[in-house]
């Protein structure tokens, strides 16, 4: 899948030390260009990846997600695990200095997530410590207090993040019309008790544990669901896929509920009698969304240059058994 975000105006690499047992990562591809930091002796490394193909890059893209890179045959956390940043200022940069914070960071870190110009690490303890540019994220002040505990996981879009802690609640901070401030929807948060949340470049989306859909933060990137509201409050969602400006949340019952800007992937009206029962997953690319039918066929929507368009190898798609 294509990188959502553009490269940050100094590259921020992380790298997660290892200080528990000794995990093989003989499957993280050799990155190019790596800067030299040598981990502690005797100790092996797991790196952070800012894209999704869990590696290093020398440059070539920034995604919003890093991920904490384990062993292909182990799912647990490392017991203990230091964060190592370069190639930046603490504060006024885009993250890559971590000095500021390298106290509250101690070790246990268990993953980092990060927006355009900013870092957030969630710790074993379930505390949050964050770091970078102060608007998009890396100041996290006012809400220190909710983030002090009991934090499950972190999301975050290129200029916001939010939190859900384990009672299904969600804090959020950041640019506040573009994610970061979600009080308008708080109340269907708290009761919801919210399960996972997906971003485009400038909105969220959550899944509650009755399955609806809860929107907040830029209108044109996916917040805006007035008319949908019905359809989203209505229970079975499972997952949601993204574009930089649109939505495709999958029912249980295999249909799909899309919205946000129509040249991102917002309007599937060409295809919705399609798309309407049996999907079995759905993927993504800038602005343009492709499902996957329980039959085995491809059904895509959204701008044509981004993988919309796929009339040149329907004969294939249709004939062929898709996995």
């Amino acid at each position: 899948m294509a990188l959502k975000n553009p490269l940050p105006s100094a590259y921020a690499w992380l790298l997660l030390f290892s200080l528990g047992s000794v995990r093989s990562s003989s499957f993280i591809p050799k990155p190019a260009q790596l800067p030299s930091v040598k981990p502690p002796e005797g100790k092996e490394t797991s790196f952070i990846s800012p894209d999704r193909n869990l590696a290093l890059e020398d440059g070539s893209g920034f995604r919003r997600e890093a991920h904490l890179l384990a062993s292909q045959n182990s799912t647990s956390v490392f017991s203990q695990s230091n964060v190592v940043t370069w190639g930046g200022d603490c504060w006024w940069s885009d993250g890559a200095d971590s000095s500021c914070v390298a106290d509250a960071l101690g070790s246990s870190v268990q993953n980092v997530t990060s927006t355009n110009l900013a870092f957030a690490a969630l710790k074993t303890d379930g505390s949050v410590v964050t770091w970078g540019d102060p608007k998009e994220g890396g100041d996290s002040e006012t809400v220190r207090q909710a983030l002090s505990s009991s934090v499950k996981a972190v999301y975050s879009n290129n200029v916001a993040f939010a939190a859900v802690l384990h009672n299904g609640s969600v804090v959020t901070w950041g640019v506040s019309g573009n994610g970061g401030n979600s009080m308008t929807v708080q109340a269907a948060l708290a009761s919801g008790r919210a399960q996972a949340v997906y971003s485009t470049e400038l909105a969220f989306a959550a899944i509650t544990s009755e399955g609806n859909v809860i929107t907040w933060g830029h209108s044109s990137h996916g917040a805006r669901t007035t008319t949908l509201r019905s359809t989203l409050e209505s229970g079975g969602f499972q997952t949601i896929s993204s574009t930089l400006y649109a939505f495709a949340a999958v029912k249980m019952n295999g249909s799909i509920t899309v919205w946000g800007d129509s040249s991102g992937g917002g309007d599937d009206r060409t295809v919705r009698s399609a798309l309407a029962s049996g999907v079995r997953t759905v993927r993504a690319s800038h602005n343009a969304f492709a499902a996957v039918t329980l039959s085995g066929h491809v059904v895509s929507w959204g701008a044509g240059n981004y993988g919309g368009d796929s009339l040149t190898v329907r004969s294939v798609l249709t004939s062929e058994n898709v996995q």
